[in-house]
């Protein structure tokens, strides 16, 4: 897995997995640094909308 990552115009036409979002996320600087790794459980329960929303949120938080 690369170590860093940029978001691109590209970035939104890409299908990404819950797995390969928490794992980005988790991977992270912001998340190593803050030790606030995202939740790999439960996966098939979690809503890829209410991810996203929550990473955005942790994200957001950090700044």
């Amino acid at each position: 897995m690369p170590e860093n990552f940029l978001l691109t115009p590209g970035f939104v036409c890409k299908k990404w997995s819950k797995k390969q979002l928490i794992e980005t996320f988790n991977n992270g600087s912001n998340a190593r640094a803050s030790q606030q790794a995202y939740s790999m459980k439960s996966m098939s329960s979690k809503q890829l909308e209410r991810i996203i929303s929550n990473l955005c949120r942790r994200l957001n938080t950090e700044i």
